[in-house]
């Protein structure tokens, strides 16, 4: 396999946006992580309470079973 060399590498022209525009781009992005991140938080909560369904409902029947031989 060959290998790519600096002086080809340095030969690439690479366009980039302005300053101002990278700076809008980065803050959108922020901003999508942030809407992203919470909706990860909200779905780990309902995956928590999922995950505690088997014991309430075991701990509610023994609860109603209890009051019946009352």
């Amino acid at each position: 396999m060959r290998n790519i060399g600096q002086s080809i590498i340095t030969s690439i022209p690479l366009v980039l946006p302005p300053l101002a525009e990278q700076r809008r781009i980065a803050q959108e992005l922020k901003a999508q992580l942030a809407v992203v991140e919470e909706a990860r938080r909200a779905a780990q909560a309902q995956l928590d309470e999922i995950a505690q369904l088997p014991s309430r409902l075991l701990a509610q029947a023994f609860n109603l079973q209890q009051g019946a031989k009352t």
